[in-house]
């Protein structure tokens, strides 16, 4: 659906200024590295889990969703954050030409700023669609997709105007949230799927601490190393260091640092998850 949306967006984009057609692509495309490398791989190797369980034991499919759905929250928030701090350098690094100036990575910027906004909802989809496959429910993707898609037009339609390309963006992820709840309401109706919404609220609490001191600490380097560039290195060196495709050489070493902190720290935040730490985190659950 939400390839679908961007074909939506990029047909009202083509009434807006030239290049906002490809001020979109390129920044859903960026979106979509974590999207594709993450969401749809985790939905399906989630799919033999809900097959195997069925419409047998809800208690269990109710646990599994649950537990997927800690996992992409753990997983797309820290993502989303740590691409949010870099989506400047993102284009300025790539792309930044004659032809593609600062305000177009300015625009570019704030586009994929909100896509990123919305990568929770969007991975979160593609693990309820999974479910209702699992369950052998081909009537509530319909549906959900139908939401997806007409609510998309709708705030294409009321927000191209007031925000240009950028309300294009919103739009998509306003679809998705409501993707999600609409996914959440006939999971619950149809097949009486249900969630622990206080276990939840302390796991998204716990998960939040952990993410302002790592990611915190992610950005007080990045300043850091930043500040020491300019410091001490020649003009053409700091320009090659933090405006060229140089600057990932050594950001994406500190980025991977922090994830594997993230990694490791997760028990020390009480943040237990039945798909990264195994039967041990679900042995209460029949």
């Amino acid at each position: 659906i939400f390839e679908v949306n961007l074909l939506l967006d990029n047909q009202f984009a083509s009434t807006l200024p030239t290049g906002s057609i490809s001020l979109l692509h390129y920044s859903s495309r960026f979106m979509g590295v974590p999207l594709g490398v993450f969401s749809i791989a985790f939905a399906t190797v989630l799919l033999p889990h809900f097959a195997r369980v069925g419409r047998d034991n809800v208690e269990r499919l109710s646990f599994y969703f649950q537990e997927a759905l800690k996992t992409v929250f753990w997983i797309t928030v820290p993502v989303g954050l740590l691409m949010a701090l870099v989506t400047d350098k993102i284009f300025m690094t790539i792309y930044l030409s004659k032809h593609f100036t600062m305000i177009h990575v300015l625009q570019a910027q704030n586009l994929l700023l909100i896509f990123l906004s919305g990568l929770f909802f969007l991975s979160l989809n593609k693990i309820i669609m999974s479910l209702f496959y699992a369950l052998h429910d081909t009537r509530g993707p319909w549906w959900i997709s139908a939401v997806g898609i007409i609510s998309n037009l709708g705030f294409n339609l009321i927000l191209i105007g007031p925000l240009g390309a950028y309300g294009l963006a919103l739009a998509t992820v306003i679809s998705a949230v409501l993707q999600v709840c609409a996914g959440f309401f006939v999971l619950s109706r149809r097949h009486n799927i249900s969630l622990d919404r206080a276990e939840l609220t302390d796991f998204f609490s716990r998960a939040a601490v952990q993410f302002f001191i790592l990611l915190g600490a992610f950005y007080g380097i990045y300043r850091f190393v930043t500040w020491f560039i300019f410091r001490f290195c020649s003009a053409n060196l700091a320009h090659m260091l933090t405006d060229t495709i140089c600057f990932w050489l050594w950001i994406a070493p500190i980025g991977g640092t922090i994830w594997i902190l993230i990694l490791i720290t997760r028990r020390l935040f009480g943040l237990r998850q039945y798909f990264i730490d195994g039967e041990s985190a679900g042995s209460d659950v029949n």
